[in-house]
């Protein structure tokens, strides 16, 4: 687009004769120079992320407020400092702070309703100055927790605490466990994200035990070197657009936040679908293209670090003219999941039926799955990269695609589950399969479905590779404003069922059915509480 641009520029330039009163004319490489620098400026006015100083500065207050009433006591591990919901947004969460007098670690259990419910969390390093992140905590109740400090040489010291949580809101989700094999999950959470409301984690047993009150949409990112969040919230508190990212931890603490906006889309979701962290360290985000009335066509990558748009795409210039020229509205490719395989990308477009294989940033597409009769014949070449499917039951709708670990020991195979929301003339259903791409024979084969229990409302599916289970998220249809969701469980070795979760609540405008669902533990082992600084002399 920009050599476009510059070249158009240029043939203007050249037609244009000088007038007598003209200032002085600049250099053809001044005005070269000039142009470039003004298509440069365009290009990035059209994606911008901009830091909220006032959401960082609120922080900045909460943790100053914190330091002035820990540091005006002198807190021990039988009489700590306690706060509970500290950022106003984490209430199931709570800081426990004390100092000891010699280097020690902390151990604490919050108690659960049964044996293995229990969540307990250990520091790492031995210190004299403890701020201990609690959470896991149940609603509407006063918690117990052990709290045990052991020296270096192993002496240990214990103290029973208690906390006490407000109940959530009486409209909040309900969770249903229908179906639950026993299996030890100690210290893990199901997380779950609806298209539009609050992020929570449910325990094995179907309770609550953390929320996240911010209202978000579906976008959710795990930042695993840190154990953040990554989520999309609203800019104020109208909830009405949805152009705000924020890094938040478990209990509350937001590390970055960035403003969102495009020049040419005023919708009230400007990203949406999924985000991604890069192995650089950068976001990935889906959003629409700047150019024209088409939407849902767009990624950008963002320098997580100071929200630096370094690259986006326009999926115009990547697939060929015809799938858009005939399409009848503006979402004609609806760019819908990404993830990454080695040095490419794999993703669905969900209004095309396309699952392809992109190299990035080269943004050239390897291989596409799809069928050959909803293809173009006009397509520049780009339909010799469609992989024979002789055989396989290819999706029709692929709303999400989980690339796996390796499955059989080839590096030339890439291994794929897609939740597929099939829907033909003479057929209807949803399922999830596992499709094994060879890539060096261009072909694809179907290793394994399953179809039950799923519903044909969208879905997401997600793959925890630790134990080898794959999560499925979907709706059911229910009555006018009531909605409820499906999570199901399965064994990845035979589709057996291990859990089944249904998730209710009213709808309204700032609550959807459940999207996204993540397995992992209450606290990363690289999280780290930091808000006590030492005191000024």
């Amino acid at each position: 687009m920009r050599k476009i641009l510059l070249s158009m520029c240029l043939i203007l330039i050249a037609g244009c004769s000088a007038q007598p009163d003209e200032k002085p004319k600049e250099t053809p490489e001044e005005k070269n120079e000039s142009i470039v620098e003004e298509i440069i400026d365009l290009e990035e006015d059209f994606y911008q992320l901009e830091k909220n100083k006032d959401t960082l500065k609120s922080i900045k207050e909460i943790d100053k407020e914190i330091n002035e009433s820990y540091y005006s006591n002198n807190y021990t591990y039988n009489n700590p400092f306690i706060r509970v919901d500290p950022y106003g947004n984490s209430p199931l969460s709570a800081y426990v702070m004390f100092n000891t007098d010699e280097p020690t670690k902390v151990t604490y259990t919050v108690t659960g309703k049964t044996e293995d419910t229990s969540f307990t969390y250990e520091s790492s390093n031995y210190e004299v100055r403890h701020q201990i992140p609690i959470v896991g905590l149940y609603a509407g109740t006063v918690n117990d927790v052990l709290i045990t400090v052991t020296n270096e040489n192993g002496e240990e010291l214990e103290h029973q605490i208690e906390i006490e949580t407000d109940e959530l809101d009486e409209d909040f989700y309900t969770v249903d466990t229908v179906k639950e094999k026993q299996i030890k999950r100690t210290d893990e959470l199901t997380y779950v994200k609806a298209t539009t409301g609050e992020l929570f984690g449910v325990d094995h047993a179907g309770d609550i035990r953390f929320v996240l009150s911010n209202i978000s949409t579906e976008l959710f990112e795990v930042i695993e070197e840190t154990g953040h969040f990554i989520l999309n919230v609203t800019h104020d508190d109208t909830n009405t657009i949805f152009n705000e990212l924020i890094e938040i931890d478990p209990v509350g603490k937001i590390y970055r936040a960035y403003t969102y906006s495009q020049s040419n889309y005023d919708g009230d979701r400007p990203l949406h679908d999924d985000v991604i962290t890069l192995e650089n360290g950068n976001v990935l985000l889906l959003t629409h293209n700047n150019v024209d009335e088409h939407n849902y066509d767009a990624m950008i990558e963002v320098d997580w670090d100071n929200g630096e748009i370094v690259n986006n795409v326009n999926f115009k210039e990547v697939f060929p003219e015809a799938l858009y020229k005939y399409h009848v509205g503006d979402d004609w490719l609806h760019v819908n999941n990404v993830d990454v395989s080695d040095d490419s990308l794999i993703i669905s477009f969900l209004n095309q039926n396309i699952i392809a294989k992109m190299s990035y940033p080269e943004n050239k597409i390897e291989w596409i799955i799809t069928r050959d009769d909803n293809w173009p014949k006009e397509d520049d070449g780009l339909g010799e990269k469609i992989l024979s499917t002789e055989g396989v039951d290819l999706p029709m709708y692929p709303y999400s695609v989980e690339v796996l670990p390796d499955q059989d020991n080839n590096v030339s195979t890439i291994d794929v589950l897609v939740f597929d929301n099939y829907e033909s003339d003479i057929d209807q259903y949803s399922r999830v399969v596992q499709y094994r791409i060879y890539q060096l024979e261009d072909r694809i084969e179907e290793i394994d479905s399953y179809r039950e229990p799923f519903y044909n409302n969208g879905g997401n599916v997600y793959f925890e590779d630790e134990n080898n289970r794959v999560f499925v998220t979907s709706s059911m249809s229910s009555e006018e404003n009531h909605i409820t969701s499906n999570i199901v469980e399965l064994s990845q070795e035979n589709n057996d069922v291990t859990s089944e979760m249904r998730i209710e609540r009213e709808k309204d405008d700032n609550h959807d059915s459940i999207y996204r669902v993540y397995r992992m533990p209450l606290l990363s082992e690289n999280y780290i509480v930091d808000v006590l600084v030492e005191p000024e002399e």
